[in-house]
């Protein structure tokens, strides 16, 4: 952003770090953000996993209501996936959704020139960009493990309130170790 506009003012929050500890209530959130507000410049705002601030939505509405923020949210959990935020955001909104890396994806990543060894690694690792920096199969297969029980377990669970997480779980881990592969 900044190569686009060195003047921009980009206002960040990432949700993933300690220091966003502090803005865990939406209130606290559109305060930090209007209290980096400078007239004049491109103001930018950039959440890194939003989900994570209950009640983010009205914080948001309220901050693009404003008309003076270009802003960018992400997020990894079944909610900002789902039709719900569509519907809160109606109009307001531009979805770039990501997917694993396609095979022309993984090759053109590791610059590759042969594309039969290539492919043999590529149906070993997949094409989550995630993984590629475990080269120890086991710790591969954590990272698997650990985004299938985010993204099923925990996210898909809350979302729509399966009380039966255990059976869920090992759903997730049956695929996890490849047993419906």
């Amino acid at each position: 952003m900044k190569e686009k506009d060195s003047t921009a003012n980009i206002i960040a929050v990432d949700y993933n770090s300690p220091d966003a500890e502090t803005l865990n209530d939406y209130h606290l959130l559109y305060n930090y953000i209007e209290s980096g507000y400078r007239e004049g410049p491109a103001n930018i705002i950039a959440i890194d996993e939003v989900q994570m601030c209950p009640g983010f939505e009205k914080a948001i509405n309220w901050l693009h209501n404003s008309e003076k923020y270009d802003i960018y949210i992400t997020g990894s959990n079944a909610f900002l996936l789902s039709s719900n935020l569509a519907t809160l955001f109606t109009g307001r909104t531009m979805s770039i959704e990501v997917f694993p890396f396609s095979f022309l994806e993984y090759l053109a990543y590791f610059g590759s020139n042969d594309s039969n060894e290539a492919f043999r690694e590529y149906v070993l690792i997949g094409g989550m960009s995630g993984s590629y920096p475990y080269k120890d199969p086991k710790d591969r297969t954590a990272y698997y493990k650990e985004v299938l029980n985010t993204l099923i377990v925990r996210d898909i669970c809350n979302k729509y309130k399966i009380r039966n997480r255990s059976f869920l779980a090992e759903q997730a881990d049956s695929v996890s170790h490849g047993q419906y592969c």
